[in-house]
């Protein structure tokens, strides 16, 4: 599940995961256009919260300052931060921030 934060605006939950990219960019999301800050909680469960945090946020939300990547695994730090930076076509000059939480 990914939790979006709009600043000023109730939050919207999308659910990434079962969906490819083509389906994200089908969908031409309005929210992502107003977008300032965005937190995903990686599961690491076959869901594709990075494909889609990589292939559709930081590609789409111009105005994104902020993702913060929440990780319960040390060990997966590596991998993720391989796949955001591989094949990025970012537009977003957003800063990402990979954080480690033990659950």
């Amino acid at each position: 599940m990914l939790p979006i934060d709009l600043p000023l605006t109730p939050t919207h939950t999308l659910l990434s995961s079962g969906f490819g990219m083509e389906y994200w960019k089908l969908q031409n999301l309005a929210l992502l256009l107003q977008l300032k800050e965005v937190t995903i909680e990686y599961s690491d469960n076959g869901s594709n919260e990075i494909e889609f945090a990589r292939g559709y946020i930081l590609e789409h939300a111009q105005n994104l300052k902020k993702m913060v990547i929440v990780l319960t695994c040390e060990t997966m730090r590596s991998r993720v931060v391989a796949e955001i930076v591989s094949k990025s076509k970012m537009i977003s000059t957003a800063a990402v921030i990979i954080r480690v939480e033990a659950h």
